[in-house]
């Protein structure tokens, strides 16, 4: 008996061994694999999201859009592949609960980009969010209108996407910065802003645009675009302009 036993426990260890040394190189492949992406296909445009230290966001959703109908539509991180160089494509980024556009890292602060390959490469772009606790956020809605009320820039659904016809140009200054992080033009689908209550923000209008100049603020009538606003709770403000 004892033979027969050995006999069977010498066979069971070559088959113990290999087995291991299988689940070892799996195991190996996999981690290599998996640490190892494929290079990024030129034609392509590249979407990712993060906050604004950093942290990687995932699950925004981005539309991919020419002359303003959407083509596909992805969520971060997506890679749009197989485009056509030449081609002006527009990049519109939308939120998540409570996390909003502020900017892409390339200095853009309005959410719909604009991209054109030349062939050779891709285009990689990435928005950065700030989270704002529903407890703590205030909108800020900013309107440009004409002295008898009609509004500057108009926001539609044009074939299920938005479709917006672009008023006058706002950007914010956030509280302790000089530099703006966020912008829009009046009329927009991003507006209102939302904004942590209690804050101190700087609402920096455009000056005009062709014959078109800022006149004044219709609720204190300033004649100066730049104002500081601290928020108490959702807030308006409507930016008059003439004709020159």
């Amino acid at each position: 008996m004892s033979k027969k036993n050995n006999k069977h426990s010498s066979v069971a260890v070559p088959l113990i061994v290999i087995c291991m040394v299988v689940i070892f190189a799996s195991l190996l492949f996999t981690t290599f694999y998996s640490q190892t992406s494929l290079p990024t296909p030129a034609n392509s445009i590249v979407v990712d999201s993060t906050t604004l230290t950093g942290t990687p966001i995932s699950g925004v959703q981005v539309d991919l859009r020419v002359n303003g109908s959407t083509i596909k539509t992805g969520f971060t991180p997506v890679t749009f592949a197989g485009l056509q160089p030449g081609l002006q494509y527009q990049v519109v980024v939308y939120w998540l609960n409570d996390t909003y556009f502020r900017h892409f890292t390339d200095g853009n602060l309005n959410r719909y980009a604009t991209v054109t390959l030349n062939g050779s490469n891709h285009a990689t772009l990435v928005a950065e969010y700030e989270s704002i606790p529903a407890p703590d956020a205030a909108s800020l809605d900013v309107i440009a209108e004409f002295p008898n009320g009609t509004q500057i820039g108009t926001s539609d659904v044009v074939n299920g996407s938005d479709f917006h016809t672009p008023g006058m140009w706002v950007q914010i200054v956030p509280p302790g910065s000089t530099q703006a992080y966020t912008g829009s033009y009046t009329g927009g689908s991003i507006l209102p802003f939302v904004f942590s209550n209690h804050q101190t923000y700087t609402i920096q209008m455009s000056s005009g645009y062709g014959n078109l100049h800022f006149a004044y603020w219709s609720d204190d009538h300033s004649t100066n675009p730049i104002r500081s606003v601290t928020l108490n709770g959702n807030s308006t403000f409507v930016a008059i302009y003439e004709s020159q």
